[in-house]
């Protein structure tokens, strides 16, 4: 009688233990789920996810204040002013670039490639922060860095919070993706509408965006959960990566909007 064969599934160098089951099931890494992948693989995608967004993070936080110190932020700016009427074919032109290249870059993310993965990566945060600089430039200039400061830090502490209830809840949020996509026209709508009938809906705006930011967030973490496969860290990292610039844009927008009424009322009191 011959003995009982031992399972080998559970080995203890975890590498072994992957590639086992990755044989065993006779399927590709690349298309198991994060969902379907075991407690150890689970762990092993989450920190490496968040190690490379807390590094994009740290990319961009570095680049804009080079950008910022050096004057290279004002440089653009000055660019774009120097155009003077042909700006607003310029900003077109510039939309249609930065469409492709962000295309581009999601192909390169999203490749099997571990090289493309990390190029698109480093092109992504780079990228984005030249965007940002100009931007902050002007906030600094109107509104002081203190301003800038503070929209960062609710803007890690919202995100942790966020982070926190995907993670607490272990729900899979993505029925949130039609809401939120309706949201966006439907503030779009608002914000038209504002402009063509000359009624301020500032606040209402910022509000919803700071809304829309928020959910478009717990939409992302739970999807890194849910959706991703275990050899798409890069790509989870760059998507939240992706939605805190959205939230942190939002939330400038907001203490933009409540600086700009406290003036005007400041203003009005003094006159």
């Amino acid at each position: 009688m011959n003995a009982p064969q031992t399972s080998n599934y559970y080995p203890k160098k975890r590498w072994k233990h992957f590639r086992n089951r990755i044989k065993k099931d006779e399927i590709s890494p690349s298309i198991i789920s994060v969902s379907e992948s075991t407690s150890e693989e689970k762990a092993v995608f989450i920190c490496n996810t968040y190690l490379h967004l807390a590094t994009a993070i740290g990319w961009f936080i570095a680049l804009e204040v080079f950008l910022l110190k050096f004057g290279v932020a004002q440089m653009v700016i000055d660019g774009f002013i120097a155009v003077g009427r042909g700006f607003i074919f310029v900003f077109l032109a510039l939309i249609i670039l930065l469409w492709l290249f962000f295309s581009f870059v999601k192909l390169l993310i999203e490749s099997e490639s571990s090289k493309e993965q990390y190029i698109g990566f480093g092109m992504r945060v780079f990228v984005s922060s030249f965007i940002f600089a100009p931007l902050l430039s002007l906030y600094e200039k109107n509104y002081g860095i203190e301003l800038i400061l503070e929209a960062g830090i609710i803007t890690i502490g919202l995100s942790l919070g966020i982070t926190a209830v995907a993670f607490l809840t272990h729900k899979d949020f993505s029925f949130l993706l039609p809401i939120l996509v309706i949201s966006c026209f439907l503030t779009i709508g608002f914000f038209i509408t504002g402009i063509i009938f000359r009624f301020s809906i500032q606040n209402v705006v910022a509000l919803i965006l700071v809304a829309l930011a928020a959910g478009w967030m717990l939409y992302e973490t739970s999807k890194v959960l849910h959706r991703y496969q275990i050899n798409q860290h890069v790509a989870a990292s760059i998507a939240l990566f992706s939605s805190i610039e959205f939230l942190f844009l939002a939330i400038l927008r907001s203490y933009r909007t409540s600086s700009s009424i406290q003036n005007y009322k400041n203003d009005s009191n003094a006159q």
